[in-house]
């Protein structure tokens, strides 16, 4: 049985999966894929419930038509990647559970269509348990979490690459519990090295070396959290 809806329905974001699927209980659908209409006539979101639970495929809309979001719940529980992209059709982010449990994290930013950063990280690895995922409001049609408050209360490791406007690396850099640690490299706009240096808690630390547009070693300096040392 397939259930049509002419309402306004916020997609509900999936960084809260225990709470997403509470809040679809409350309304009792019945069992078989609902469907939810924009006010355009535009498909807005698709579900499947089971025994009163989310179970199947997810599937949501922006309003040009264009896909929003999927994934795939077993009653009640995500499992899988579920990915996110931008009303042009960008990818925007990608994380992966496994039954709930939030496993790894992708993150990508565009400007006029153009990757300009991207964010990979390895969340949760030590325990593998249910994260308490952050909610930021809640009204009877529409819920949303955060998910980078969410991945701030787990560990973490993983890396960023920044980009320039024609497409050229400009920074790579290591993160730990999302937060640049560890070794970095900047590039100029030509591909040449510019820099190489450590982060401490998102601060300079250790040695960093300097290089010229032609790859040539310009300057060198110590740095001790932040503070040049010499």
């Amino acid at each position: 049985m397939k259930l049509i809806l002419l309402i306004v329905l916020m997609p509900l974001s999936i960084y809260s999966q225990n709470h997403v699927n509470e809040h679809f209980k409350k309304f009792n659908y019945p069992d078989g894929e609902i469907e939810f209409i924009w006010k355009n006539g535009e498909t807005q979101l698709r579900i499947n419930i089971l025994n009163k639970n989310l179970d199947g495929e997810y599937l949501s809309y922006h309003k040009n038509g264009n896909l929003w979001a999927k994934g795939q719940f077993i009653q009640g529980k995500i499992n899988g990647p579920f990915k996110q992209y931008d009303k042009e059709g960008n990818l925007t982010t990608e994380i992966l559970f496994r039954l709930d449990t939030l496993i790894s994290y992708h993150e990508y930013q565009y400007s006029n269509g153009n990757l300009r950063y991207e964010k990979h990280l390895k969340v949760n690895a030590e325990n593998l348990e249910i994260p308490v995922y952050q909610k930021v409001s809640e009204s009877r049609r529409f819920l949303k979490y955060d998910a980078t408050k969410t991945i701030n209360l787990l560990s973490s490791t993983g890396y960023f690459i920044s980009y320039y406007k024609n497409g050229q690396v400009h920074t790579k850099q290591s993160m730990v519990d999302n937060i640049p640690n560890g070794k970095g490299t900047s590039y100029h706009p030509n591909g040449n090295l510019w820099l190489e240096l450590t982060m401490k808690n998102n601060l300079w630390d250790g040695e960093v070396l300097m290089y010229d547009k032609n790859g040539k070693l310009e300057d060198k300096a110590i740095w001790n959290e932040g503070k040049l040392a010499k």
